[in-house]
């Protein structure tokens, strides 16, 4: 129960374990891991925060700051609101837009790939010379 057990680390903790009451901080997250491990694997997680550790916190960070981008796109109103069809030489808001967003997806999808890498100990060098033209 994840609910109760963040509650008790709320409790016990000396320093906030969110950035805002609702969204964990490092520091939340880093005392939520381990029940979470414990409850997904049915074992106490491995002992320290290596090398590949770091690499794998570092390469989910940068596919989901790709992601966020994505999924909230800033000015919803010119892509699916009043101005979405307004054209400016010839090309609307709202395909402009859309464009943006297929090509986050891509690139969203390029980093998925280096985090897979990176969980199983590898590198793999994103690239994003698959973007569509």
């Amino acid at each position: 129960d994840l609910f109760s057990a963040s509650q008790e680390l709320y409790a016990r903790s000396k320093q906030p374990l969110t950035i805002n009451g609702i969204h964990l901080s490092d520091a939340g997250y880093d005392a939520l891991a381990p029940g979470i491990f414990q409850a997904l694997f049915g074992q106490p997680p491995p002992p320290g925060r290596g090398r590949a550790f770091e690499t794998l916190r570092r390469t989910v960070n940068e596919k989901n700051e790709e992601f966020f981008h994505r999924y909230r796109t800033v000015d919803g109103y010119n892509v699916y609101g009043g101005r979405s069809f307004l054209k400016f030489d010839g090309v609307m808001n709202r395909d402009t837009m859309q464009r943006e967003m297929e090509m986050r997806d891509v690139k969203t999808a390029n980093r998925d790939q280096s985090v897979w890498a990176a969980a199983q100990g590898g590198y793999l060098a994103v690239k994003d010379d698959n973007l569509p033209p």
